[in-house]
């Protein structure tokens, strides 16, 4: 079986990545996966650390590239300031390295670069700035990524319901 662990952070194979506890918890159950048998791929943001990476770990271009224009509605009680609507846009390239056996897929590119100390908006920025919506840019990518180019069969295991919720439709966007 094929199975895609698929979250905004998942880093933990390099501990100078770490920034939160799930990202060492998943990238062990991608090794536990694939010590089980399966075949196993991590997918996740770059978050602007691809240059970083490049000089500690073979880099890989998979030669993946998507471009979407997200309209985003925005609450003016939240979004004081800001149009009723916005387009993010998001031009992706996805790259891929190997760590402990495990590939780990890195979408790179627009929102996705941003916030390399953190990896999630802070709450503070709701409302302030549109950075606040890198793991909604992240779930589209993330989502086109799969349509095009995940394995037939493949499961993708998603965590964190807030950071995901727009993903179980994968399949149906087909």
């Amino acid at each position: 079986m094929h199975i895609t662990e698929c979250h905004i952070e998942l880093a933990g194979y390099d501990d100078r990545l770490v920034r939160a506890g799930v990202s060492v918890y998943l990238h062990n159950l991608c090794r536990q996966f694939q010590a089980a048998g399966h075949q196993v791929t991590g997918l996740t943001a770059a978050h602007g650390l691809l240059p970083w990476l490049r000089g500690r770990y073979q880099v890989t271009d998979l030669g993946w590239r998507a471009y979407a224009a997200i309209p985003v509605r925005l609450d003016p009680q939240v979004w004081p300031g800001f149009p009723a609507e916005v387009v993010i846009p998001a031009d992706v390239t996805a790259h891929q390295l190997r760590a402990d056996g495990v590939d780990i897929v890195l979408l790179a590119g627009g929102p996705l670069d941003e916030l390399p100390g953190c990896y999630y908006p802070a709450p503070g920025l709701e409302g302030r700035d549109l950075s606040f919506l890198k793991p909604l840019v992240f779930q589209v990518m993330a989502t086109r990524f799969l349509r095009d180019l995940a394995p037939p069969g493949s499961v993708v295991h998603l965590h964190e319901p807030s950071y995901h919720y727009l993903m179980p439709a994968w399949r149906s966007a087909a």
